[in-house]
């Protein structure tokens, strides 16, 4: 996406002219993978007349009380809107605030990978104000009324309110807004009017931001944590695969269907941010809309796809107190059962015969499994692109299928080794159900014969493609989609009371609605695009909930909207490549992890070992992007820390991709850090109280505890996105870089007067505060440091080291060559796979 200038036309009084969206060729926004589918007014004054605020020309600027926060319009109607308790000026103003243009965009054909481009052109845009009437009611609402004009637009003829007001706030540290303009005049078409043949279709809401300012939120974002500086679209899509990793997302992007995507593109945007001064903006609009922090530094440009906005400024103390304010909002995350941590949830695929064998081998090596992760259980589906899972959502249990006996399989797994089950789901339907070899109900074709999916423009299923089929897409404001759709959640995969019962599932996708599908609520569909993951989500936590096993089963999403947190028991953060890049690799994973705890996303973790394998014998691109061994085992050290659950992927493609139960020293390293993220479970269950209470993040950014520190703000070190801190009292630095024996890390100083002393917790090494550590870390030894005198991270430390010789011996073993019998050669792998499948 080239850089976006700013307009001539947003400054105030600029000559009226058409023009594009940044007096530059067409902006190119590319939504790779998901959006799928997509003069001058008078000087005016308020005086006060009982509660009603007429303006008049002359008078001085005006102040209101609203709640806990004083609300000042000036002479020049700029508004500063400041938090009494803190002092924080939350919401300030600029010239000509509030505007709005005219906006055309062009669709492009959704390619075969799912990628969808879309170009916009903003052809008007007001650039004058003009409030005419301000009024304040029952002492808790402020209501500004007036007119937009310039860029072609007569003055009159667009008018608007604005309101401020406590009511129906969370708490007394917030202010709800809202914008409404009123463009009926120009829908007229008995009275022409100067926007009669240019109706508005986009809002803008401009407000004043420092230079300096640090912005940070907006969902899951995986490659910047300070997002000043930056244009930030608000759309959920495919994350893409590359991100800006060269050459693969230029390639793919040109020749992919744009599913290489950009430093940008997330499954979960979130219109909303927040400062380390402590003040947040959370806007609660699902249309798609943009953040231009980017064409000037002083200022913070929203574009609404709307003729209206809601949301509301807060307030807090620092960062971590706004993050109380921010779940307010959001909701917050229920504590997950304790089951989920008892042990991996180990990711295989490949049948019923190759689960039970790798199953077996993992329990010989000591390795706890708290639960098997099959998203094959519905069976494979071949193709000439490779095989993929069957999008039909019962298990392959005939007698030809994966699964035979799937039900029996499940309850003796769980009789026998105390062994959960989870399953795969998403909210799409494959076409091709009638050739699957066996099924008992073909749901494509229900989901036709009953119009439960979203449809074209003839009125016919909207079908996509993925591959070697196509899909429908459930109809999420259909209540008769939605029934079915739960039973399927509740007969084929819950099943209370009855044999085959599974504990979760990853509750996939979500991103792909058409922005110009039709939908049976008559709703827009590009509005309601942003809210579908959310309602994909709310409606299987739903179909859960009439079941009676919330408290046990745990699902787990990656798309999400504004208020997901209230019913996902548990994130993942999609789809990295397996590779040990800051663009879409190892280093991304925890980034997104960092920044999706600022709004609401609290508990979350990542594919142990990354998902995207790119073949160059599969693909058809000259490139092997393929998982290592070393990358594996250092990712098992990374999500034994910063990841609530313990899970690994098998991949996206298992031939040449490393996997957990390959040899001895890839199980021993594996059942060791399954056993220290298990020994972690009584300090993370606080942690995750607080989630639950607090809307404090488990794995959290170090700004979160030290706002103040020069290191921590300083913009070249990005946020320190590669160090995190587990809670208030581990600091953790893990080995990301490939070849690495040696981790750096930055240690900040407490509040005491010496500022403290870390303790490196595999040596035991004492490390002064305010400074960088750099120290060794072999396979199996992390950086992790805790507080000197800190009692719960000397605990942890002694169960640590508890098990740290395992890892010693298996270094003895790699340092000698592999195996000690033959240096040789490395021990075999115990089980050999040769299957690929593809969600």
């Amino acid at each position: 996406t080239p850089p976006r200038q700013r307009a001539a036309t947003q400054r105030p009084h600029a000559p009226s002219s058409a023009h594009c969206f940044a007096d530059m060729p067409s902006r190119l926004v590319h939504a790779a993978l998901a959006l799928v589918f997509g003069s001058g007014a008078c000087t005016i004054h308020a005086t006060r007349s009982g509660h009603h605020h007429h303006i008049q020309s002359g008078s001085t600027s005006s102040t209101y009380t609203l709640g806990g926060f004083t609300v000042d319009l000036s002479d020049d109607d700029i508004l500063k809107v400041a938090h009494v308790g803190t002092g924080q000026v939350v919401l300030e103003t600029l010239p000509s605030w509030l505007a709005v243009g005219t906006a055309s965009e062009i669709r492009q054909p959704v390619s075969a990978e799912g990628g969808y481009t879309l170009v916009e052109k903003v052809h008007t845009k007001t650039d004058a104000m003009t409030i005419t009437d301000a009024a304040l009611s029952n002492d808790d609402t402020l209501t500004l009324m007036g007119s937009l004009s310039g860029g072609g637009f007569a003055e009159g003829d667009v008018t608007f309110s604005f309101n401020l007001t406590t009511a129906g706030a969370a708490t007394a540290n917030q202010l709800r807004f809202s914008a409404h303009v009123d463009i009926s005049d120009c829908l007229d078409s008995t009275r022409p009017t100067s926007c009669s043949a240019t109706v508005p279709n986009r809002l803008f809401f401009t407000h004043a931001s420092a230079e300096d300012e640090q912005v940070l939120g907006f969902g899951s974002q995986y490659s910047e944590f300070n997002l000043k500086g930056k244009y930030v679209p608000i759309l959920s899509t495919e994350q893409g695969i590359g991100r800006g990793l060269q050459p693969i997302t230029a390639a793919l992007n040109v020749g992919g269907g744009g599913s290489g995507g950009s430093w940008h593109t997330t499954y979960t945007a979130i219109p909303a941010y927040l400062t380390p001064e402590g003040r947040a903006l959370m806007l609660e609009n699902t249309e798609y809309c943009a953040f231009d922090l980017e064409s000037d530094a002083d200022r913070i440009e929203i574009e609404v796809w709307s003729m209206a906005l809601e949301g509301q400024v807060m307030a807090a103390a620092g960062p971590l107190e706004l993050l109380i304010e921010i779940t307010e909002v959001t909701g917050r995350m229920a504590p997950l059962p304790a089951w989920v941590q008892s042990g991996a949830i180990v990711g295989l695929e490949g049948g019923r015969d190759m689960v039970s064998n790798i199953t077996d081998t993992l329990l010989a090596a000591d390795v706890p499994i708290a639960a098997l992760w099959l998203q094959d259980w519905s069976g494979i589906n071949h193709g000439n692109d490779g095989d993929r899972v069957w999008w039909n959502w019962e298990a392959d249990d005939g007698e030809e299928g994966s699964y035979p006996g799937w039900n029996d399989f499940v309850d003796e797994l769980k009789a026998d080794h105390g062994i959960r089950m989870m399953t795969y789901i998403n909210p799409y339907f494959a076409n091709d159900v009638s050739e699957k070899p066996s099924y008992n109900r073909n749901y494509y074709q229900e989901g036709i014969d009953n119009g439960y999916f979203v449809k074209n423009s003839d009125g016919e299923a909207y079908l996509l493609n993925s591959g070697h089929f196509d899909f429908g897409t459930l109809d999420l404001t259909n209540p008769a989609a939605r029934a079915w759709l739960k039973s399927m959640v509740q007969d084929n995969m819950v099943r209370p009371g009855e044999s085959g019962g599974v504990y979760g599932w990853m509750n996939d996708f979500g991103e792909y609605l058409p922005f110009d599908a039709v939908l049976y609520s008559g709703e827009d569909a590009a509005a309601y695009h942003n809210r579908y993951p959310q309602e994909w989500s709310d409606l299987v936590a739903e179909a859960v909930e009439e079941t009676g096993m919330s408290d046990e089963v745990v699902f787990f999403s990656r798309s999400a909207a504004m208020h997901s947190p209230t019913n996902v028991p548990l994130f993942w953060m999609g789809d990295q490549m397996v590779s040990w890049d800051d663009k879409d690799g190892i280093k991304t994973a925890l980034a997104g992890m960092l920044t999706s705890g600022l709004t609401g996303r609290t508990l979350a973790h990542s594919d142990i070992g990354g998902f995207t394998v790119v073949s160059e014998g599969r693909d058809f691109w000259p490139w092997n992007y393929q998982r290592s061994k070393e990358l594996l085992l250092r990712w098992i050290e990374l999500s034994a820390f910063s990841d609530v659950v313990f899970r690994t992927h098998p991949g996206l493609i298992l031939d040449g991709t490393a996997q957990v139960y390959d040899d001895e020293e890839s199980m021993a390293h594996f059942a060791k850090f399954a056993r220290v993220h298990s020994a972690l479970f009584e300090y993370r269950q606080p942690l995750i109280a607080q989630a639950s209470t607090l809307g404090y993040p488990v794995t959290r950014p170090m700004l979160l505890h030290y706002p103040t520190d020069e290191v921590v703000r300083d913009d070249t070190n990005r946020g320190l996105i590669e160090q995190f801190m587990l809670g208030d009292a581990l600091l953790v630095a893990p080995v990301m870089d490939q070849g690495a024996e040696s981790v750096r890390a930055y240690l900040p100083a407490d509040a005491s007067a010496d500022g403290g002393e870390w303790v490196h917790l595999w040596s035991n090494t004492t490390y002064a505060s305010g400074g960088w550590a750099e120290v060794d870390a072999p396979l199996g030894q992390p950086g992790v440091w805790f507080r000197a005198g800190d009692e719960q991270g000397e605990a942890i430390q002694s169960a640590l080291l508890a098990f740290d010789h395992v890892s010693t011996a298996f270094r003895s073993m790699r340092n000698s060559g592999g195996n000690e019998e033959d240096p040789e050669q490395d021990p075999p792998p115990p089980v050999a796979l040769e299957v690929a499948i593809i969600i």
